[in-house]
């Protein structure tokens, strides 16, 4: 192994996506501080310059940039699905579908509660507030008005078919229309009304919007150009390197061969599911996975590889013609709400179910448009699981979702509210025809329709809680402390939506970019002592 021409670092970052890209760039504020962001994928400096399907904010990116991971949702699922994570600088937020929620104040509370005081509410708001530059709430208290990532709402005028109909049908139905559904207040934040998203829209008649990744809001021009900050890109890191106890450095796969760069303190903000993957082949994690792969047990945390995803069925319709328009925004507009198993739980439990309007499905031979109901406040858990020590080998993904009979109760709430809204006049516009499921096998039985939602349930992508926070090194399922600091290893911590003790109600994409912000603040403070 190689030793690297820079010398010696003061910080490795390994993944630049939602969190690292800001862990990085917050932690090189101080010139003082020599950082290197590693990244798997590519890398496009130049904002202006990017591939046609990241800088499109109005759609999923599928192909170009995607780690073709795949995963089985349920044991009754199909297996081989893919399970789109981003590839390249910006890492999911570079070809997501742009929703920039916050979660609910309680998301937090229970954070606090699990690992430490530093997840509080009030400890993580000024982080989103410094984050975003909120086109419609920018001069509102607990919104921001200056930073990096600009918010905004479509209006009302830029809604196409289905998502205005949804709304429609939604209030009609007696939910009240929202404006912000990123205000603390769980009452206000409850409804229907327009997603808040991390994109640029064009004035009308246009609805091109462009998307701005957490590349692109933190590693500027002027922050690339820090001569402590070195960005290298199709870098693939096999491994912490640990020596008693104590990182060393790292070793990055090149072919046959690997190269080590020695550094003494590395951030790992590979992902949810390339995190685990890493801290396996460096030795952390489940005795008996770690025996398996002849990896020698640096630091025994069974809680290595546990996943929380939000559970999604579909409910799909035939549009009439000349409704499907792609290239079109694909999501635009929600309905948030609690469900009634939850109803009478207070604030920690509002909240726990979304519905979510799709405008066309990618790649479909025929014109469809979509309601996808999901389970936000998720309780089924699955497992990553890294069967090879070769870097290059993806990990087997199964979800377990709704496995917890209290998802697949609230599910079902979810998908007959879908059916029902789609009986009314709103949709008679939009949709010719149900395509499925149908309803008998939803209406005829509970059981049935259990059933058919254990077989067609799918991910959300939004994969959490893989190397999770936790109070005590005494906690199995712990990997890490409140701080990200991995337990049993010194200098080794962990940055992204693996660390989350509970996923959060919502998309995970702004607060993967707060946990970011946070990990590069405490790392900067630490190494500047």
């Amino acid at each position: 192994m190689a030793g690297m021409t820079l010398g010696e670092l003061d910080l490795i970052v390994i993944g630049a996506g939602s969190a690292g890209a800001a862990a990085a760039a917050r932690a090189s504020a101080d010139k003082s501080i020599s950082v290197l962001l590693l990244e798997a994928g590519p890398d496009y400096p130049d904002s202006s310059e990017l591939p046609d399907d990241l800088a499109d904010g109005n759609g999923l990116s599928l192909t170009d940039h995607d780690w073709q991971l795949r995963y089985r949702p349920s044991p009754e699922g199909q297996g081989g699905q893919a399970y789109t994570r981003g590839k390249v600088i910006g890492g999911s937020s570079a070809v997501n579908t742009c929703i920039a929620l916050r979660g609910d104040r309680a998301d937090y509370e229970e954070w606090a509660e699990i690992a430490g005081e530093a997840w509080r509410w009030s400890e993580c708001l000024p982080y989103f507030i410094e984050l975003e530059s909120d086109q419609d709430f920018g001069d509102v208290s607990h919104h921001g008005n200056s930073g990096p990532l600009p918010i905004r709402r479509h209006r009302p005028e830029e809604w196409v078919h289905v998502q205005a109909a949804v709304v429609e049908a939604c209030r009609k139905r007696g939910y009240d229309e929202r404006a912000d559904f990123n205000d603390p207040d769980p009452v206000i934040s409850s409804g229907t009304g327009a997603f808040p998203m991390n994109k640029l829209v064009d004035p009308l008649p246009s609805r091109v919007g462009r998307r701005v990744s957490s590349a692109t809001a933190f590693l500027t021009p002027e922050v690339r150009a820090r001569p402590n900050l070195t960005i290298r890109s199709n870098s693939s890191v096999k491994r912490v390197v640990i020596d008693s106890g104590q990182v060393t450095g790292i070793e990055i796969a090149q072919g046959r061969n690997s190269e080590f760069i020695r550094c003494r303190n590395v951030v790992i903000s590979a992902g949810t599911v390339m995190t685990p993957a890493i801290l396996i082949r460096s030795g952390i994690g489940p005795a008996a996975t770690l025996n398996s792969l002849s990896i020698p047990v640096v630091s025994e945390r069974e809680g290595v590889g546990r996943i929380y995803d939000h559970p999604v069925c579909i409910v799909l319709f035939k549009a009439k013609p000349g409704v499907v328009t792609p290239g079109e925004p694909i999501v635009q507009t929600t309905l948030r709400w609690t469900s009634s198993l939850m109803r009478d739980e207070g604030e920690r439990e509002a909240n726990d179910m979304q519905l979510e309007p799709v405008s066309y499905i990618p790649g479909a031979g025929e014109a469809f448009v979509a309601v996808n109901a999901i389970v936000e406040r998720s309780f089924s858990q699955g497992w990553v699981k890294v069967v090879s020590a070769e870097t290059n080998a993806h990990p087997v993904i199964e979800t377990e979702m709704l496995s917890d009979e209290r998802d697949l109760e609230r599910m079902l709430e979810g998908v007959r509210l879908v059916m029902e809204l789609a009986r009314g006049p709103e949709f008679s516009d939009v949709a010719a025809e149900l395509y499925y499921p149908k309803e008998e096998d939803i209406f005829a039985s509970d059981a049935d329709a259990k059933t058919w939602m254990r077989a067609h349930v799918m991910t959300g992508y939004h994969p959490a809680g893989t190397a999770r926070m936790g109070a005590s090194a005494d906690d199995s399922n712990a990997v890490v402390d409140q701080y990200g600091r991995v337990f049993g290893v010194n200098g080794l911590r962990i940055a992204d939506a693996s660390i989350m003790p509970m996923i959060i109600r919502c998309n995970l994409n702004l607060t993967s970019m707060m946990i970011g912000m946070r990990m590069g603040d405490w790392m900067r403070e630490e190494l500047a002592t």
